[in-house]
C-alpha cells in the first residue's frame, strides 16, 4: 500500500474463513499434540460471532497479491 496513492480503512485477510478449532487442530496435527477443548463459557454465546471473513475486495483494487490460505501456510512453517 506504500506505493499507491490511496487512503482509507482496509479489510486484511484471506478472504476466505477458517475457523480456529480448524486452526487449532492444524496446529495439533502439526506439532502431534492433544487438544484441551474448553466449552465457551454461556454468558458469552450471544455474543460471539462464528463466522468472519474478510471482505477484501477493496483491498485487492489495490495490491496484487496472491493469498496463502491458513491450511498452506500451518503446513509450510
Amino acid at each position: 500500500m506504500a506505493n499507491q496513492d490511496v487512503s482509507g480503512i482496509f479489510n486484511v485477510g484471506t478472504g476466505s474463513s477458517v475457523s480456529f478449532q480448524t486452526v487449532g487442530e492444524l496446529i495439533a496435527k502439526k506439532h502431534d499434540v492433544p487438544i484441551n477443548k474448553i466449552a465457551m463459557p454461556s454468558s458469552l454465546r450471544g455474543s460471539y460471532q462464528e463466522f468472519t471473513k474478510a471482505n477484501i475486495d477493496k483491498l485487492m483494487k489495490y495490491v496484487d497479491i496472491e493469498w496463502i490460505q491458513v491450511e498452506d501456510y500451518i503446513n509450510d512453517i
